[in-house]
């Protein structure tokens, strides 16, 4: 029986319902004869997302088997209960073979130890990864103690990943306002929504608080990573990195979310709201405005499009912060989403875990697990990439189709790959395309660098600080929205907790091993 959740992808299943087909996720393989030797089984597990379910036993997995001997067997945990799974797997004797995880947790683990130092197997069994470091060096800074303890998750041809303000444009023609060049031109003109539109949701978010302050943080003149929680500012020189909220402009974002939410025009339940209900409301045109990365705008205007073909999304791509700047800060393009795959130290299958990493590399293992198998999927002319009309006509019309289409076929995220071709999206989204460029060629995009090369005590002290600091600003900061505490008491309070509990240090840190780092390279 099928195993997809309630998602972007139900969604595509409740407006076409297209699904009544999808393929059962039982491993109808296990009665098949296989051929001598055995396929080396190894265990993944990985975060199940939300945004895109994994696909257990797609034909993916059996051509994997099949040409290298290798059968990938996908442990998902849904991301709510991945951390404490993760340190229950790693005290265990029943450790998996890989595990995809993210940054904090690959310094905080692989400073104790709990995975495998992976040189001596990347040196021997790895030549695509070499390949690919050599040809991006700079990947080199995510070593630990100078040592592979992960495989970064890349991306090849990857899309604009920012955060954005996208804004119902149509609306703005309605009620003839002007397009909006300032934040503060932005909340008179989510106001103004408000006041036409009293009984609808305005601003909505997912994420809770943290993906609330990561998504406008940085274009607001300070900064939180969503991944990281500490930032690289660059309007100095030289740049730094930082923990936003332990510094005072960090007021300013503060001011605008409490002005947001005392105007009804941030959802009440911001800190709160799943991702199902973000989709929904956007979706349906409960909700207008949303600040998030701005590959989902396509999806959202297709269902938009089904009830009125004047309804439309589109970013703000000029608005000027109170110092009058206009920034975005790009996650670094080749590394996608800050995560990782490991190899526990435990694990009785490091050579051939770090084989298979390495295949997905190559030209070979990365077109399977991002397009599927060619002659099911598309064609290859002139090295152009095509995927077949059939295809296309099945997931053009789907919103979210392309989600749906990695989850049938087992590529991308839809089941396993260390090496993501993102911009196969506009094989099913042409229409994505224009406006992704156009969010590309922004002045305002900054691309903020991968984070500093660190010791193992380094790793493990910036693990707990963050750790630390986190816990201090998130117990408290949503009084500051919503009005419960004075914005006059945030540098004497909040602010001043989190330089005691060493927000300072954690810059020290990250700022020392950065400037290592410059005088290696230079």
């Amino acid at each position: 029986m099928s195993r997809m959740p309630t998602t972007i992808i139900a969604l595509a299943v409740l407006s076409f319902s297209l699904l009544t087909g999808c393929q059962s996720l039982t491993d109808t393989d296990s009665n098949k004869e296989i051929t001598d030797p055995a396929p080396v089984k190894l265990r993944v597990v990985r975060r199940e997302s939300v945004f895109q379910p994994i696909n257990l036993n797609p034909e993916t997995r059996t051509s994997i088997r099949d040409t290298i001997g290798v059968d990938i067997l996908i442990e998902p945990v849904p991301s709510n209960n991945f951390s404490s799974k993760l340190t229950l797997m790693l005290v265990s004797e029943n450790v998996p073979d890989l595990i995809e995880l993210g940054y904090m947790d690959l310094l905080r683990y692989g400073s104790e130890n709990h995975f495998a130092p992976l040189d001596q197997w990347i040196e021997t069994s790895a030549p695509n990864f070499k390949a690919f470091v050599e040809k991006h060096p700079e990947l080199n800074r995510l070593k630990i103690d100078d040592k592979w303890f992960g495989f970064p998750i890349t991306s090849v041809n990857p899309l604009p990943s920012a955060a954005h303000p996208v804004i119902r444009s149509d609306l703005l023609e309605q009620l003839n306002l002007n397009v909006p060049g300032t934040y503060d031109e932005l909340l008179d003109s989510l106001i103004a929504f408000k006041a036409a539109f009293p009984d609808q949701a305005i601003w909505i978010n997912q994420g809770g608080t943290r993906g609330l302050i990561s998504n406008v943080s940085y274009p607001l003149g300070s900064g939180f990573s969503l991944t990281t929680s500490y930032y690289f500012e660059d309007s100095m020189d030289p740049g730094r990195y930082k923990y936003g909220p332990a510094h005072q402009e960090f007021i300013h974002i503060l001011q605008f979310l409490r002005q947001a939410y005392q105007e009804k025009v941030l959802d009440p339940f911001y800190a709160i709201s799943t991702v199902d209900e973000w989709q929904q409301k956007l979706s349906s045109g409960e909700a207008l405005f949303y600040f998030d990365f701005p590959v989902n705008i396509e999806n959202f205007n297709l269902a938009l499009r089904q009830q009125n073909p004047n309804y439309h999304f589109a970013p703000l791509l000029k608005l000027k912060n109170i110092t009058g700047e206009s920034r975005m800060s790009y996650q670094y393009q080749i590394h996608a989403m800050h995560r990782y795959y490991v190899v526990p130290a435990k694990s009785e299958s490091i050579e051939a875990a770090v084989k298979l990493i390495d295949w997905l590399y190559s030209e070979e293992g990365t077109a399977l697990v991002n397009y599927g198998i060619q002659q099911n999927g598309y064609t290859i002319a002139e090295g152009k990439m095509t995927i077949n009309p059939e295809l296309f006509q099945r997931y053009h019309e789907l919103p979210f189709g392309f989600r749906l289409m990695q989850y049938e076929r087992g590529t991308g995220q839809g089941f396993f790959t260390p090496s993501l071709d993102m911009s196969y999206q506009y094989q099913i989204q042409p229409e994505l395309e224009p406006i992704m460029k156009e969010i590309e060629n922004s002045p305002a995009n900054r691309t903020s660098p991968l984070p500093p090369p660190l010791t193992k005590e380094e790793a493990k002290r910036v693990a707990a600080l963050v750790t630390k600091l986190d816990q201090i600003l998130f117990k408290e900061i949503d009084q500051y929205i919503v009005g419960e505490k004075s914005l006059a008491s945030y540098d004497t309070d909040l602010r001043q907790k989190l330089i005691n509990a060493g927000s300072e240090e954690l810059e020290q840190l990250l700022n020392q091993a950065h400037q290592r780092a410059l005088e290696v390279q230079n």
